[in-house]
């Protein structure tokens, strides 16, 4: 038996896989901006001292990384992918970190010890090195294009004795080694100007104005959307296996129980920007399989922009939608748009996962 849960963290992501009974084990994303008990308590009632054979956090804003180092305090993780931003480049790192955390309001102590403990895998860390595979996915098997992004995809199988089992492909856009390491240089000169060496240093004097301020230039003023560029994992069984039933959606087992019978195929897209080159990545691994069942996270919690980024040919051509959010939360996720044009166009095909809802199905 196989099962997968969209966990109920509220604000943020946290994604489960167990392959024939936990034998293959893997998590997609481990965060929240949420209370944290939702999220630890997820962790905590699903993730018991078990072997996890990958976690993939898809980029590293608070909603999707905060419970990382609880998920590894707590089992044995033997692969952990994260995503490439260059070589010694700690000032972009821990930039894109304290400017999420700064955005849920931290306290500053606990974002102290969260940038130095994410950063951390980063910079060589030697203790991380002995007891974490880490693999940073786009540093790898790179393929280069004329606008100079970077795309990349990574394939993983998680075997038997019969050969690969299931199939999992991950790819993500990221800029050059050239771009990223001068984003770490203006950086670097920014905290220069305002005599600090490091991010760290102003996060321990509390200057979350000019934290701010960097960010912004750095980013908004061309419109950069780094952090924003999110690892998708792709993943199905290479067997003849089919999706049983899903346990908290009763409607869309009454209504679409002759789809059953379809290749179950899971889209996991964290906070993905999708562009032309990224629905091809998509569209091709999709394409290969004859009329398949697909499960689809909305992206990121259902912003409007990311959903307007797939446009109309991709918005409705999913089997399923998946929408990880916080009830009341200050972004206003989902969109009400997007609310609206999915439940005209897919009526029974929508699940909503908070801090009241998950969302799990088997496939055997």
């Amino acid at each position: 038996m196989n099962k997968f849960i969209f966990h109920g963290v509220g604000q943020g992501l946290f994604y489960s896989g167990r392959l024939k009974d936990g034998a293959y084990h893997f998590v997609f994303d481990c965060g929240s901006e949420s209370m944290e008990k939702f999220l630890f308590n997820a962790i905590d009632n699903h993730m018991t001292k078990e072997d996890i054979d990958f976690v993939l956090i898809s980029h590293l804003h608070k909603d999707h990384v905060h419970g990382l180092e609880r998920l590894l305090a707590k089992n044995n993780v033997k692969k952990l992918y994260l995503p490439y931003l260059g070589k010694g480049n700690l000032n972009l790192v821990k930039l894109l970190i304290a400017y999420s955390y700064l955005e849920s309001e931290e306290e500053y102590e606990q974002l102290f010890d969260t940038i130095d403990y994410i950063s951390s895998f980063y910079g060589g860390n030697k203790d991380f090195e002995r007891t974490y595979k880490v693999d940073f996915l786009g540093s790898n098997g790179e393929e280069s294009h004329e606008d100079g992004t970077i795309f990349t995809v990574d394939f993983l199988y998680a075997s038997d004795h019969n050969g690969p089992y299931w199939e999992f492909i991950m790819f993500n856009k990221r800029q050059p080694d050239s771009v990223l390491a001068h984003l770490d240089r203006e950086i670097s000169l920014l905290l220069q100007k305002n005599n600090v060496k490091d991010v760290l240093d102003l996060v321990r004097a509390g200057n979350k104005a000019d934290l701010v301020k960097i960010y912004k230039y750095i980013f908004q003023r061309k419109g950069k959307t780094l952090n924003l560029t999110s690892t998708v994992l792709i993943h199905y069984p290479t067997a003849d296996l089919r999706i049983l039933f899903p346990m908290t959606c009763e409607c869309f087992l009454k209504s679409q129980i002759s789809d059953l019978k379809r290749k179950p195929i899971t889209v996991l897209t964290g906070d993905a920007e999708f562009d032309s080159e990224m629905l091809r990545k998509m569209h091709n691994r999709l394409l290969s399989h004859l009329d398949p069942f697909v499960i689809f996270q909305v992206p990121h919690h259902g912003a409007l922009k990311n959903w307007n980024l797939l446009s109309t040919q991709y918005k409705y051509a999913f089997s399923h939608y998946v929408i990880s959010y916080g009830l009341g939360n200050k972004h206003k996720h989902p969109h009400q748009s997007v609310i609206s044009e999915l439940s005209i166009q897919k009526v029974d095909a929508i699940s909503l996962v908070n801090q009241m809802n998950t969302f799990f199905h088997y496939i055997n």
